[in-house]
């Protein structure tokens, strides 16, 4: 079976094909097929992924749904997929089961002490911090624009589970992974960096031009692309990284799909439904062909010395060794 689905990827090729169907502006075609087998047991399957593209935060995104444009609902109900994945991460998927207002609500409360102290202890000062910090910005903006990241997913979720026989797969990198990657290609001084310019963007106020843009990008990816202007460095993890995680996850499902038609002695042409935010589009065009190596893009860099926890210590441990010589020379001395 696994050489059966080295196979499959090798000879897995897509390009971008014109559509005879009208599709919303938002959708792209990857026309797919693939080749396993030799002499009298080779088989051919062609099959299509059709790439959604959608703003995670913009009202545009769900309302479009009911439209003939930009519809999630309307392309898979169309398209009537073997499978569906979305750009989520495990630690994620909690977005395809909860209500708008109730994620609304999590998003904006406090964390417990209890789970700080966790985060700090298990991945350090740096990682806790712009977790911490990437759940205040997320929250703020969703108050601001009043709707709640993820939705889109929430409809592909519920459009797939219509769908007879329908996968659901989440196809973006553990967002831990991604921040770890991050964090390590920094120095000192552009972690500090970093930590300054997202606290300063968590109470930031979205002027009302910007929130046009973002009917037509991915909000989130808006941020990370203004951060990698003063972070070029984080733009290959942060965004590059992920455009190749998300092909390679496409391509995977499309290889399940066939394996699954090769089981019950049936091939049909693979429909397959991704929804990305819409800057990661292009992305994973270009790399869907390329040699991705996965393992690589899963690797957690080993953790390097936490200089701030380390600064953090010293200059606690200066201010009480001070406070106890001030107290000790005005009431012992």
């Amino acid at each position: 079976m696994l050489e059966m689905r080295n196979e499959i990827e090798r000879n897995l090729r897509a390009h971008v094909a014109d559509d005879d169907e009208v599709l919303p502006k938002t959708v792209s075609k990857l026309s797919c097929s693939y080749t396993s087998g030799e002499g009298e047991d080779e088989v051919s399957v062609e099959g299509n992924i059709y790439l959604v593209g959608t703003a995670h935060f913009s009202k545009a995104s769900q309302c479009d749904v009911r439209e003939a444009g930009d519809s999630i609902q309307m392309v898979i109900r169309k398209v009537h997929p073997h499978a569906v994945m979305v750009e989520l991460c495990e630690k994620r998927d909690f977005l395809l089961h909860f209500e708008e207002e109730v994620l609304l609500r999590e998003l904006q409360a406090p964390d417990s002490f209890k789970n700080i102290k966790k985060l700090f202890k298990e991945n350090g000062v740096v990682f806790a911090l712009m977790m911490i910090l990437f759940k205040a910005i997320s929250g703020s903006m969703a108050r601001q624009l009043g709707t709640f990241p993820g939705s889109e997913f929430r409809v592909a979720f519920q459009e797939a589970a219509k769908v007879d026989n329908c996968l659901f797969y989440l196809g973006d990198r553990d967002i831990s992974i991604t921040f770890h990657r991050a964090i390590a290609m920094l120095n000192i001084y552009q972690k500090m960096k970093l930590l300054i310019c997202m606290v300063k963007s968590v109470n930031a106020d979205i002027k009302s031009e910007v929130m046009e843009e973002f009917k037509d990008t991915d909000v989130l990816d808006k941020v990370i692309l203004d951060i990698t202007e003063y972070f070029p460095l984080l733009a290959e993890v942060l965004i590059k990284e992920r455009d190749q995680y998300l092909a390679h996850q496409l391509r995977s499902a499309f290889v399940d799909c066939c394996l699954m038609q090769r089981e019950q002695d049936r091939y049909e042409p693979i429909k397959i439904v991704g929804v990305v935010g819409i800057a990661h589009v292009k992305g994973i065009i270009a790399t869907f062909n390329n040699n991705i190596n996965i393992k690589e893009l899963k690797r957690i860099p080993k953790p390097k010395r936490d200089w701030i926890k380390i600064v953090l210590k010293v200059v606690l441990y200066s201010l009480v060794s001070y406070g106890t010589y001030r107290f000790m020379r005005r009431y012992l001395w």
